[in-house]
């Protein structure tokens, strides 16, 4: 049998630091209006996972978008 073994790449807590200005970023559009929904998912400094949304609004484009961010988040993390 054939077992493919996928190589989970480290990335190091200081990689966070852009973690407040991508926020930021969000935080300015949705000021200006810009955004109408959110999905948050975050791994915090214990290791511990939170997740929150606003909005039900457009929930297909959400979700779909959601798969989107993830086979993307995987292909450049996951080797």
């Amino acid at each position: 049998m054939s077992e493919k073994v996928v190589n989970l790449a480290e990335v190091s807590k200081e990689s966070g630091i852009n973690v407040v200005s991508t926020l930021e970023q969000i935080l300015e559009s949705a000021k200006r209006g810009e955004v109408i929904n959110c999905l948050i998912v975050t791994v915090n400094s214990d290791y511990s996972c939170s997740r929150a949304w606003a909005n039900g609004y457009q929930p297909f484009s959400l979700i779909g978008q959601l798969e989107n961010a993830k086979v993307s988040f995987m292909e450049t993390y996951l080797e």
